[in-house]
């Protein structure tokens, strides 16, 4: 028998009987046996030969550091070298076991608590059991985290241990383990549920320090000190190394592939940064677990929309659906794993937006939709911090999970808003405080010179994570406002709320620093990013607001009409400044929506005012529609928004509410608070009703009906309360059914002018 084929026979454990042709399974010691020769004769052939190691054979520290472990136990020589603790995670079945164990140690000690509370309750009387009970349930620990069980707790917690426990209890309850080691993410309700880690009450994990206790700001203190020196290899190793990468599987010159991505990263990832930017090129250079190529084609699909395309340029303008497609195709071989991937999500919610901003609004909010529910499923939704010991995750996965939740929450209320319906995600697991990586806001922002209208853009600071953070905290007070609106939008008794939320909003701008704001007097626009967090303040003032437009108190229709087009105003001051310094085709979704808004105060003002104001409002509402008209080349998804206020133009419908009552109810003085600029005229006399079929060169010319305008119907009509006068036919946007000329409209060209300076307030 040759020995190639003794050593094949002898390494997979069978025995070859020459007399025979039988095979025969041999008994534990003869394989061994014959494994140890085989060992010594193939070490003498070559002795310098390195034994091979299993796949993924490394120790934590090397695994972190993406380095080459070579393995020695117990400590091995690259943590020798850094003097890093070595150490080495135990196999499957033995983490398996290590928590069963933990388990039946806690359910011991829950009965032994027990057993002790009932026997104080017998001797003391039922006083203490309160009390007892509490002190045996502070006691029990998730998973092994706080070997503190024999140790006497304190009857009176701090505040701050409260809130902890409570959140522990939240998060250990839906935490299980599977059959496989696995970790899975079941509530109470689950068939797959066995039982939560806690046992049976809240407890703190010793890994999470109290919040602002010299452990919490040390452990704090690491984290951030290692995202900085990730953030730092990231021009000099990372992005090389990534830039090495071939494009031309995805049918683009290496060129073109990173001239998409520098789009992406320039103009639409500070919006939203569902993708943590250090840890993808890393992976994209190393292929690693936070790249896909799906993603990749997800960003390409919705950045290559944006790309110049003037005469001599060889982008394709089908390049964006070639990239949707191949996007598609990738999703379906990502559905297929077992578990959702993060980079998955991410694509899919690149793909929400990218689908909405063309018009498919449907698959937008579909793709959204199965996004959250990925989200859930691998436990995104709960606190990194409390799980990265569970779940063995490195700073920078912390990280990357918190933006990407946070990156959800605002989507999420951004097409809720722009849609008109109520939102999937109502709460966030971080603050803004628990976003580390703050590196990029000093980064200059540097538009290519194609991508800007003014040549002499001079760079300034991207404050990315600064205004990420700063959209997280607004859009908690976006929830609260869709929340009251949807259940409450027609109750008489929603005035004190909406004055809650008005007041919660002006404190929150108020707290903005200023380089986040945009002042009068600027003579360049801040990033788009910066320019959209101050669209987005003025509309939902304004959005707030709606339902107070339709009241039937005078003083409160008025004061309420009168703030939202201050808000309109300055709305339309940004986007003067925002379109001297960029062009149409890099307008974001959120952008045109706020213009739009605007644009819908500006038709209530034109047919509520009289003839002076309103002529100021028709010059702002050509300017929104022009603007949205430009918009719709690029971005068809806001044409939609044009046929909305051409019916709204066509429905002049003049009949007043009857004022029930003089008196403003309680809380009813939101409107004077809102961030007006100007007098809000409360104690205007109501005009008298004009005839029922005005003629529209009426309005511009100023003629005998230009002042006997009333409310309008269409507000009054709507039935749900968030509809906003965005109902939808599913007609589209089709510009030959309407004279989009100002002019033909009004008839009178003095609408076509810009608003006067005058005009534009600024907060």
């Amino acid at each position: 028998m040759a020995l190639s084929q003794l050593n094949r026979d002898e390494t997979e454990g069978i025995v070859v009987d020459p007399d025979m042709s039988c095979i025969a399974s041999p008994t534990p010691s003869e394989t061994s046996s014959r494994r140890r020769r085989l060992d010594q004769h193939q070490h003498s052939r070559n002795p310098n030969r390195r034994d091979s190691r299993r796949y993924g054979f490394a120790c934590q520290s090397c695994k972190a550091r993406k380095i080459k472990c070579t393995g020695e136990q117990p400590v091995c020589r690259a943590c020798q070298r850094s003097d890093n603790a070595c150490i080495w995670p135990a196999n499957t079945q033995v983490r398996i076991d290590r928590a069963n164990t933990r388990i039946q140690e806690l359910e011991s000690a829950l009965q032994e608590s027990r057993r002790q509370n009932e026997r104080l309750s017998s001797e003391n009387g039922n006083t203490t059991t309160a009390d007892v009970t509490n002190v045996g349930q502070g006691n029990v620990s998730p998973a092994g985290s706080m070997p503190l069980l024999g140790q006497p707790g304190s009857t009176h917690a701090s505040p701050s241990d409260a809130r902890s426990n409570t959140i522990d209890a939240t998060i250990w309850s839906q935490v299980g383990i599977g059959e496989d080691g696995s970790i899975t993410y079941n509530g109470p309700t689950s068939r797959f549920h066995a039982g939560s880690l806690t046992g049976n009450g809240p407890s703190p994990s010793t890994t999470q320090a109290p919040p602002g206790s010299a452990q919490d700001v040390e452990i704090k203190s690491s984290q951030v000190e290692r995202l900085r020196s990730q953030y730092d290899l990231l021009d000099t190793v990372w992005i090389p190394l990534a830039r090495s990468k071939s494009m031309t599987a995805f049918g683009i010159t290496n060129e073109m592939g990173w001239q998409i991505l520098d789009m992406y990263w320039t103009w639409l990832h500070p919006l939203h940064n569902c993708i943590y930017r250090p840890v993808f090129l890393m992976d994209m250079a190393l292929n690693g677990t936070y790249y896909s190529d799906f993603l990749l084609m997800a960003i390409f699909a919705l950045a290559s929309r944006h790309l110049s395309r003037q005469e001599g340029d060889s982008v394709d303008s089908n390049m964006g659906e070639r990239f949707f497609t191949r996007a598609k195709m990738l999703l379906m071989d990502e559905l297929d794993n077992p578990k959702p991937r993060i980079p998955t999500i991410q694509g899919l919610l690149i793909l929400g937006g990218r689908q909405c901003a063309i018009g498919k609004s449907s698959q937008g909010w579909l793709f959204t939709g199965m996004a959250i529910r990925m989200m859930v499923d691998i436990g995104i939704h709960l606190n990194a911090n409390r799980i990265a010991e569970l779940e063995r995750l490195t700073p920078s996965e912390i990280e990357t999970r918190k933006r990407l939740y946070n990156s959800a929450f605002i989507w999420d209320k951004t097409l809720s808003l722009a849609l008109g319906r109520p939102p999937s995600l109502t709460g966030s697991p971080y603050g803004p405080d628990e976003i580390f990586d703050h590196y990029d806001d000093d980064r200059d922002w540097r538009p290519s010179d194609i991508d800007i209208t003014n040549s002499s853009y001079n760079p300034t600071p991207m404050y990315n994570t600064a205004t990420f953070c700063a959209f997280c905290q607004l859009h908690v007070i976006t929830t609260d406002m869709m929340l009251l609106l949807f259940d409450r939008g027609h109750s008489e008794n929603i005035y004190p709320e909406i004055d809650h939320v008005s007041n919660r909003l002006i404190a929150w701008y108020n707290e903005l620093p200023t380089s986040l704001k945009i002042d009068e007097g600027m003579t360049q626009c801040p990033p788009p990013h910066i320019a959209s967090l101050n669209f987005l303040y003025h509309a939902l003032h304004i959005l707030l607001l709606r339902p107070l437009l339709h009241s039937p108190h005078t003083s409160i229709r008025n004061s309420s009409l009168q703030t939202c087009v201050n808000h309109s105003k300055r709305i339309h001051a940004i986007h003067d400044l925002y379109t001297k310094s960029f062009p149409h085709r890099l307008m974001t979704y959120q952008v045109s929506y706020c213009v739009y808004t605007a644009a819908t105060v500006d038709v209530l003002d034109m047919r509520r005012s009289e003839a002076g104001v309103r002529i100021d409002a028709a010059r702002r509402l050509g300017m929104a529609v022009r603007t949205l008209q430009e918009e719709a080349k690029h971005t068809p998804g806001s044409g939609r928004s044009l046929d909305t206020i051409r019916r709204q133009l066509t429905v002049w419908e003049v009949s007043a509410p009857r004022d029930t009552s003089q008196q403003e109810p309680c809380g009813g003085s939101a409107a004077n608070r809102a961030g007006d600029a100007q007098p809000l005229g409360l104690n205007r006399a109501e005009e008298p009703r004009a005839s029922p079929h005005p003629v529209a060169s009426d309005v511009g010319n100023g003629g005998p009906q230009a002042n006997n305008e009333g409310a309008s119907g269409f507000l009054s009509r709507y039935q749900s309360p968030f509809s906003f006068g965005m109902l939808d036919t599913g007609a589209g946007f089709h510009p030959d059914s309407f004279p989009w000329d100002m002019t033909e409209i009004f008839g009178n060209s003095q609408v076509y002018g810009a608003p006067e300076q005058t005009d534009q307030v600024f907060q």
